[in-house]
C-alpha cells in the first residue's frame, strides 16, 4: 500500500513519523462499504474502494448518510437486497 511504502521510505531517511498499527478490517464490513462505494462509482476492489460525492461537503455527506440508511434498510433481518 501507497501509505506502508511511504511510512518505510521516512524511515529508512531517519525521519520521525507518527503511525497506527491496527487490525484488519472485518471482512463483511468492508463488503458493506463496497456495495455503498459502488453507488458513487467506487468500490474497485477491497484495497481501494474508495469513491468521490460532487457538491459541498454538507451535500455529500447527506447523500452519502441517505445511501448508507438505504443499505441497511434494505438488508436488515437477513434480506440480500
Amino acid at each position: 500500500a501507497a501509505n506502508e511504502a511511504v511510512a518505510s521510505h521516512l524511515d529508512e531517511a531517519g525521519r520521525e513519523l507518527l503511525y497506527r498499527i491496527h487490525e484488519p478490517p472485518d471482512p463483511q464490513k468492508v463488503i458493506e462499504f463496497e456495495q455503498i462505494a459502488r453507488r458513487f462509482g467506487g468500490g474497485g476492489h477491497r484495497r481501494a474502494a474508495g469513491f468521490r460525492v460532487s457538491g459541498s461537503a454538507s451535500e455529500a455527506r447527506i447523500r452519502l448518510m441517505e445511501a448508507v440508511e438505504e443499505y441497511f434498510d434494505t438488508h436488515e433481518a437477513g434480506q440480500d437486497g
